[in-house]
């Protein structure tokens, strides 16, 4: 048993999923879970996000059916794809320049 808590209900059939509590039943209150959804589901039956560039996932609950699924929205770069994007681009400078290095050299 799982509960969903602090989750934004966009329509009847569109929940998005704020916090996932795994142990609600030993480390919540009543009150707690009354405040949020339980749903009878472990960890592993929740789907996995896929690693997308540049996307964050959004993990989303239909109340009525009771299925989970992710959504991706643009988040910005990470360092490390900033660092690629820029060694990707000096790598192309690079060779265009050593393309017009070679045409002048062989005009000479």
């Amino acid at each position: 048993m799982i509960c969903l808590l602090g989750s934004v209900a966009e329509s009847a059939e569109r929940l998005r999923v704020g916090v996932i509590h795994y142990k609600p039943m030993t480390h919540l209150s009543i009150e707690q879970r009354a405040s949020g959804i339980m749903v009878d589901r472990v960890e592993a039956d929740l789907p996995q996000p896929e690693d997308r560039p540049r996307q964050a996932p959004v993990l989303y609950f239909n109340p009525k059916t009771e299925a989970f699924w992710y959504e991706y929205v643009p988040r910005p770069p990470t360092q490390e794809e900033l660092l690629a994007d820029v060694i990707a681009l000096l790598s192309t400078m690079s060779a265009k320049l050593d393309e017009v290095v070679s045409q002048l050299a062989a005009r000479g």
